[in-house]
């Protein structure tokens, strides 16, 4: 049981990321306003989101040209 709890974490985390990297290139000029939403949404959290956030930008960054590398 733990290790498909464990699986079913790690896949959710990988998807937004796998995602972002899809469709970076029409995520990335609406990213700072995505995220103000998430913040408004959940002001008690806003910093765990922002960091949250810092981390997905950076990955969609990387997998992206990598992406483009492979092209």
């Amino acid at each position: 049981m733990i290790k498909t709890l464990f699986a079913m974490q790690r896949s959710s985390a990988i998807w937004p990321a796998s995602y972002c990297q899809y469709y970076w290139e029409d995520i990335e000029p609406k990213f700072n306003r995505i995220v103000a939403a998430f913040e408004a949404s959940f002001s008690a959290m806003a910093d765990e989101i922002v960091e949250a956030f810092d981390y997905l930008y950076a990955k969609g960054i990387i997998d992206y040209l990598i992406s483009l590398k492979g092209c």
